[in-house]
């Protein structure tokens, strides 16, 4: 009893999981995910009261256990497929403003209009840096698997990743006063 009443929860915890990514999502995605969220919740009723039942047969049982775990394995990759191809486009996204800051730090401009595109580039970075932070630590939440010190490994980069953008905007600043500088 205590072992189907921890399924039970493991399973709420994934439709849980999957709501609350729904919401934050929207859009056809999150209608998407929501919908594979209520079967697996009906499935689960159906599962309890196939159990409950007196009346149910083994095969029942069994067949209502495994149209279960297929709408949770399937909910799981719906789940899966949009984080990794958020965490890729958000990954995708940063490269740009990287490149951008770069470019610059190097553009040959007045020293007015070069400070004035630098500081644009560097808020940029900065902010796409953060997203990335901020996609990863949802898609830790929510898409990690039980192994503690795999989320404890993936939150420390992403703090890494935190504390290393103010010193990769100083650095392209320090590029940006002066080009031949080898340390920058």
């Amino acid at each position: 009893s205590s072992g189907i009443n921890a399924e039970y929860g493991a399973v709420e915890d994934v439709i849980d999981m999957a709501d609350a990514l729904a919401k934050n999502i929207g859009g056809q995605v999150g209608a998407d995910i929501a919908a594979q969220k209520d079967k697996v919740a009906d499935l689960l009723k159906r599962l309890q009261n196939t159990i409950d039942d007196p009346k149910s047969s083994a095969e029942e049982r069994r067949t209502a256990q495994e149209e279960l775990k297929a709408a949770i394995g399937e909910l799981k990759k719906l789940c899966n497929d949009h984080l990794a191809a958020k965490v890729v486009d958000t990954y995708v996204d940063i490269t740009g403003p990287m490149m951008e800051l770069q470019a610059a730090a190097l553009a040959p401009l007045p020293p007015s209009e070069k400070a004035t595109k630098f500081n644009e580039k560097a808020a940029d970075f900065s902010l796409h840096a953060e997203q990335l932070c901020r996609v990863a630590e949802v898609a830790t939440d929510v898409g990690c698997d039980e192994d503690p010190h795999r989320h404890e490994k993936i939150k420390l980069s992403i703090d890494a990743l935190r504390d290393a953008t103010p010193m990769v905007v100083y650095s392209a600043k320090t590029l940006s006063l002066n080009p031949e500088s080898e340390s920058s």
